[in-house]
């Protein structure tokens, strides 16, 4: 079990949950949500922090897709202090649109399986995530990899 979470909610819901709830205290996050792959590569939320499931799948969040897209094909996190003047996201007329400054999206594996991911942003504040942050939380993302891969293994 992940150290930071000593309340885990029995199964699988509770534990994505716990681990989002752990990831947005540590990064000060305004809003985020977890996501796991189920049926081969589609990318399913099984966790949400002030965004609506049902909002996720409306074109407000192609931004945020378009971050996840990328972490998910690569497999490597990503970092941005402000996705407003980030090249990596000129095309993305979204994430001027919707006001997205600071995002953080981690890819959450165990080592040979990349189960999902987690994604939290702040809008109005940039510079909040730097890749010093990627230190900071990979004891926690490497034991929520695992603790998420043996809730999957014991049927979720």
């Amino acid at each position: 079990m992940t150290p930071e979470l000593p309340n885990q909610a029995p199964g699988l819901d509770g534990l994505v949950d716990d681990i989002l709830q752990a990831v947005i205290k540590r990064t000060n996050a305004e809003r985020g949500y977890l996501a796991l792959f189920e049926g081969g590569d589609t990318l399913q939320v099984r966790a949400a922090h002030e965004i609506d499931y049902e909002d996720l799948q409306k074109d407000a969040y192609i931004a945020t897709r378009n971050v996840v897209n990328r972490v998910a094909s690569s497999g490597e996190p990503l970092v941005t202090t402000n996705a407003q003047h980030d090249p990596r996201f000129t095309s993305a007329g979204s994430i001027a649109a919707y006001a997205l400054r600071s995002i953080l999206c981690l890819p959450l594996a165990t080592p040979g399986v990349f189960l999902g991911i987690i994604y939290v942003d702040r809008r109005i504040r940039y510079g909040m995530y730097k890749d010093e942050d990627l230190d900071r939380l990979a004891d926690l993302i490497r034991q929520a990899g695992a603790d998420v891969a043996r809730a999957l293994d014991a049927g979720g």
